[in-house]
């Protein structure tokens, strides 16, 4: 019987994946899938997805992160060290502050709130969350708030902040990043996909707090440094984020969706770094970034935008339409177009 119900549930959730998609929402194949499954849930309770789901999405989820890694940012790391360390302090400053907060005036517990606080990826942070102890349906909620500011309302207020400045960075040339050859074969897919999953299952044998994703993220990256020949199709991505919707949402009854009505205010508060170009990380990071490494505030409030930092095209698109240097933000930028929601 459970396996017409895991049927039935992978069927809902693809339709409301696509269904999503048709209505352009974000992240349309993870946020469809949650729904799906949680109706699904709700008005039949017929929703079955096995824990099986949750480590395929996060093998698959490791390598595609691990993917977006070349050599030519291990090789520039030197360069960004002092940038990447103020901005992890600010971000932690302000993910324990403000997690703190929204526990204390609402019913979520402080681990959900924190991993909801977390500038990482929608398909990503849900799945840690769910392995250390969190509620994965709360902080896709918040996430998914996070990700609709980030992407859709801060760059309007980066572009007001910075109206009166002109990127000097802008006609400088880009930085070349010397990128793998993606070779489109079954057997590279094949050998890809099982570095993922041999050293997924090892950090999950060890027993490492999010060892799943973190082991799969590592192996790949070393595949790919070392063999420099890779390959994860599209496709490969929305079923990690299918069977990751699938297995949240089935999780979700009556009583969650009653919890959730405060998590709207509480995401956008967690999205906390839009305010002011854009919040806290500008203020504690613009003096020493701007004056060692001539970096205009636009393009560093880009570079701390907190919404889908690690794989997303849009901010390299949108601080180009802004005016800004897409050059100078080598923690947004990708080669691959892989989507990270």
């Amino acid at each position: 019987m459970d396996i017409i119900y895991f049927i039935l549930t992978l069927a809902c959730c693809f339709l409301g994946g696509l269904l999503f998609k048709k209505l352009k929402i974000p992240g349309f194949m993870l946020v469809g899938a949650v729904a799906a499954a949680a109706f699904l849930n709700i008005a039949f309770d017929a929703a079955y997805m096995s824990s099986n789901a949750k480590l395929l999405a996060q093998i698959i989820a490791g390598a595609f992160i691990g993917l977006t890694i070349e050599r030519s940012d291990l090789m520039r790391f030197r360069e960004i060290m002092i940038r990447a360390l103020l901005l992890i302090i600010g971000y932690l400053i302000m993910n324990i502050v403000l997690g703190l907060l929204i526990c204390l005036v609402s019913p979520l517990d402080l681990m959900t709130v924190l991993f909801g606080a977390v500038p990482g990826g929608m398909s990503d942070v849900p799945l840690i969350a769910a392995d250390m102890g969190a509620d994965a349906s709360k902080v896709v909620v918040m996430q998914f708030v996070r990700m609709i500011m980030g992407i859709g309302v801060f760059p309007g207020m980066i572009t007001c902040c910075c109206c009166n400045e002109v990127s000097h960075t802008a006609f400088t040339s880009v930085p070349v990043r010397i990128t793998a050859d993606q070779v489109k074969s079954l057997p590279v897919f094949i050998i890809t996909m099982g570095t993922a999953a041999v050293c997924g299952l090892t950090g999950r044998y060890l027993g490492v707090p999010a060892g799943t994703l973190l082991f799969s993220l590592i192996g790949v990256m070393l595949l790919k440094l070392i063999w420099n020949k890779y390959y994860l199709p599209p496709w490969s991505k929305c079923l990690a984020q299918l069977f990751s919707g699938a297995y949240i949402g089935s999780s979700i009854g009556i009583q969650s969706v009653l919890e959730m009505r405060c998590l709207v205010i509480h995401g956008a508060a967690v999205d906390r770094h839009g305010c002011t170009k854009p919040g806290f990380n500008c203020f504690a990071c613009d003096p020493p970034v701007d004056g060692e490494y001539g970096i205009s505030a636009g393009d560093r409030s880009f570079i701390r935008l907190p919404a889908a930092v690690k794989v997303n095209w849009r901010h390299p698109f949108q601080s180009l339409q802004t005016g800004q240097s897409s050059g100078q933000n080598p923690g947004s930028e990708s080669s691959h177009g892989y989507n990270s929601y």
